[in-house]
């Protein structure tokens, strides 16, 4: 959101009314890129494109072999600013790419997922938690009216530092800097 938690400020079609449109994506363990897709184009919020195959789907994607049969899945990047290749090492912390709007998505974010296989479509979402993040709190109002334009009401629930966790939906969060 952007500091006046709201998801856009201007016109909602326009991915420059996203504050958080180029944030840097970052790794969230060591690891071996074993799968990326790039070069796929921005979609126009808050529409779904039609007719994408299920790898289109995915729009622009990185994931990462981190050891013990776990893949950690980053989708949705902006067109060409991924930072690395397929079989590149990477560090924790280390920039992957910007977020952005591409694939099969109806405004601007990351999609982040541990899974226990390096394809998407044919593994299954497995349990983890951050080490470290603090939330603000928990978003009260409902979902449609903050995507119509409306601020986030943010709630004190849950608010503070957490450690060895999973947020649970609807926290507002901010991670530690690298």
């Amino acid at each position: 959101m952007d500091p006046e938690n709201k998801l856009y400020a201007g016109p909602r079609d326009q991915l420059s009314s996203y504050a958080y449109v180029g944030a840097k994506v970052l790794a969230v363990a060591d690891g071996t890129v074993v799968n990326l897709q790039d070069g796929r184009p921005e979609e126009t919020p808050p529409n779904f494109p039609q007719g994408y195959d299920l790898l289109q789907q995915l729009g622009n994607f990185v994931i990462i072999d981190i050891g013990h049969g776990h893949f950690a899945f980053y989708a949705h990047f902006q067109p060409n600013t991924l930072k690395v290749r397929k079989g590149d090492k990477v560090r924790r912390g280390q920039a992957l790419a910007l977020v952005g709007n591409s694939g099969n998505s109806d405004a601007p974010h990351l999609h982040f997922g541990i899974e226990d296989g390096p394809l998407p479509f044919a593994s299954n979402g497995v349990p983890f938690v951050f080490s470290s993040f603090t939330t603000t709190g928990t978003v009260t109002n409902p979902f449609d009216d903050i995507a119509a334009g409306a601020p986030a009401q943010i709630g004190t629930a849950r608010a503070g530092p957490h450690r060895n966790q999973l947020p649970l939906e609807n926290e507002v969060l901010t991670f530690p800097t690298p």
